[in-house]
């Protein structure tokens, strides 16, 4: 249990870590373009510096004179952005760590079917205490699988949408920090884009770790079945923890779309693409 209370620990410290970054991102991005504005004000000149909004919109107007029309604008998009990806995350969180904790439970049961405390119940209530402890465990452990099967259902589309352009963005952003390190001497550019980049990078990798998170949680039900002391226990309860151990066996996946399986392998290959998407826009540029 010290294990497992440490792992949660691992897990929730790293979405606090990824809510400090994306905020730090957003943060970062607010000083840069207000960089002239406080220049203006601390170290006056005979004329303005130019101003800049990195977030290029078109309003058909001139953006140095209405340059808070803009930076009023760009603020609204990214921090409407910002929390409707935290509260949707957040929720999607949420449940999916209720399965978590149920397939835990599930666990649980299971690995206390067989006991020194239960083997010395007497011989007629023994099986009837197993059994109860058995069906019990397999109940939550379906319940849970159906509940994730039916958000991730409910959600599929729009996580397929935001995996795409998660990684179409990570690969521009890429370039982008490239092209600002080997090209651009602008360290407002430079540091604009590693925000960027690590908001994105950020993104798609905790969805990936709540997905491999879920598989590992569901995979216990193999381990707690094999780790009781089954050999002790009546021939008709063998048969169930065989049974409950063939079953889990199964491995229950997030998987989005139909293709893609939301994983620390998963993690792996969305990087890949999007290195890959990189290369060919570099290559592209290159020539």
């Amino acid at each position: 249990m010290v294990f497992s209370g440490e792992r949660y620990y691992n897990i929730y410290r790293i979405m606090l870590t990824a809510i400090v970054l994306i905020a730090l991102s957003v943060f970062l991005i607010i000083i840069i373009e207000l960089i002239p504005i406080i220049f203006d004000a601390i170290v006056p000149m005979n004329e303005s510096r130019p101003r800049k909004i990195k977030l290029g919109f078109e309003f058909f107007i001139d953006d140095q004179r209405y340059f808070y029309i803009y930076f009023i604008f760009e603020i609204t998009v990214v921090l409407t952005g910002m929390f409707t990806i935290l509260a949707t995350g957040s929720l999607s969180l949420a449940f999916f760590r209720h399965c978590c904790a149920t397939c835990k439970i599930a666990s649980n049961l299971i690995e206390s079917t067989v006991t020194n405390h239960t083997l010395q119940v007497p011989a007629c209530r023994k099986v009837h205490v197993m059994y109860k402890k058995i069906n019990r465990a397999v109940r939550i452990h379906r319940k849970s699988i159906q509940f994730s099967t039916f958000i991730m259902n409910s959600m599929n589309k729009w996580y397929f949408a935001i995996v795409l352009i998660s990684v179409i963005s990570l690969s521009c952003n890429l370039f982008r920090l490239l092209y600002a390190l080997t090209t651009l001497n602008e360290i407002s550019e430079i540091i604009m884009s590693i925000g960027m980049v690590t908001a994105n990078f950020m993104l798609i990798f905790v969805p990936n770790v709540i997905g491999q998170t879920l598989i590992d949680h569901c995979a216990e039900m193999f381990n707690a079945a094999y780790s009781t002391m089954w050999y002790l226990a009546p021939l008709s309860i063998q048969k169930l923890l065989l049974f409950v151990m063939q079953n889990s066996l199964k491995t229950h996946t997030l998987t989005i779309a139909g293709i893609y399986v939301s994983s620390l392998e998963g993690f792996s290959t969305l990087i890949t693409t999007a290195i890959s998407y990189l290369t060919v826009m570099y290559s592209v540029t290159m020539k």
